[in-house]
């Protein structure tokens, strides 16, 4: 697959982070049942926590076991990463089977997020659906993303369009950004395993 991250494919990587990078609800924690800032706060304030596990040299061996839903991606994207979506995220519907995490959201492009490009420009000016699905495997304390499929409105984008989005959106704040390379899960996670409904991570 080309190497490609469109706005679209930027939030699936963004709801990744969450499950790879930031602490998600232990398995005996409570649950949330819709999004909420309570969610995005809760799945927040775990941040520093996992941080400074990875870092304590007297933790001892083993690996522990948490969980993050997708209320909480959902939650986490809308409420704690508006500075770094350049559109304004106005919905998303992250969905988690096994072995795939997808995406679907309605973005708005204003006028501050042109690329430039006149086509590119016209065709995603105002209010959009974005639709994007992936595979993710981690084992090992390495991970890879296979991005399978971006939808706009319901079609799929030419690879053209995914460029220039890429260049505009994606390669100016992360320069190395590569979907078809291998990466090392940050923090000490060593696997993760998607299930319905749910991520788990071993860590």
């Amino acid at each position: 697959m080309s190497r490609f991250a469109a706005v679209q494919g930027r939030l699936v990587r963004m709801a990744l982070v969450a499950v790879l990078s930031y602490a998600p609800l232990p398995a005996s924690a409570q649950e949330f049942v819709s999004i909420s800032p309570e969610a995005a706060d809760f799945l927040g304030s775990r941040i520093q926590e996992i941080r400074q596990r990875e870092l304590d040299t007297e933790r001892a061996p083993g690996q522990d076991t948490i969980r993050v839903s997708e209320i909480e991606m959902e939650s986490f994207v809308l409420f704690w990463m508006e500075e770094d979506i350049p559109p304004r995220v106005d919905s998303i519907d992250v969905r988690v089977t096994d072995g795939i995490i997808s995406a679907e959201t309605e973005l708005t492009f204003d006028a501050e997020n042109r690329t430039g490009n006149v086509i590119v420009d016209t065709l995603f000016e105002g209010t959009h659906t974005f639709f994007a699905e992936g595979a993710l495997i981690g084992e090992d304390g390495r991970g890879r993303f296979e991005l399978r499929e971006v939808r706009l409105d319901g079609l799929a984008i030419p690879l053209v369009v995914v460029e220039v989005l890429v260049d505009r959106f994606v390669k100016s704040r992360y320069p190395d950004v590569d979907l078809d390379a291998s990466f090392t899960i940050p923090w000490g996670i060593d696997e993760i395993r998607l299930m319905q409904g749910v991520a788990e991570i071993g860590y």
